[in-house]
């Protein structure tokens, strides 16, 4: 194989059909077809690489399940609040210019252009 893995993963997302400019929802859970979590940032750095500055790439961030008036002072519900979702949400998460989504169980985060109205 010719190229770094994100080129190549930039390659198949082109195949998939996704463009510059695009706004596009990933729900994966990467580890299952990876173990390098390299490969997964690559992933989530060929997404961003693709749509461009005027594109937005964004995945679900939920959190583990319960009451919501189980939540108090000590378990408050934040941007660093762990995320259930697999791998892919995990490194998201991480990204320096992510945007997460304030519910305290089916959050939503994105990076891009409309990462603050996803």
């Amino acid at each position: 194989m010719t190229g770094t893995v994100k080129e190549s993963l930039i390659e198949d997302l082109r195949r998939l059909g996704i463009t510059t400019g695009d706004t596009v929802y990933f729900r994966a859970d990467l580890f299952v077809m990876d173990r390098s979590l390299k490969v997964i940032r690559a992933f989530i750095d060929a997404s961003i690489e693709l749509v461009g500055p005027e594109g937005t790439i964004a995945c679900p961030t939920f959190t583990r399940g319960g009451a919501i008036s189980l939540r108090n002072e000590r378990r408050p519900f934040d941007q660093d609040t762990p995320s259930t979702s697999g791998s892919l949400a995990s490194l998201f998460l991480e990204h320096p210019s992510v945007v997460r989504s304030k519910h305290p169980l089916c959050s939503f985060a994105a990076i891009g252009e409309n990462a603050g109205y996803i």
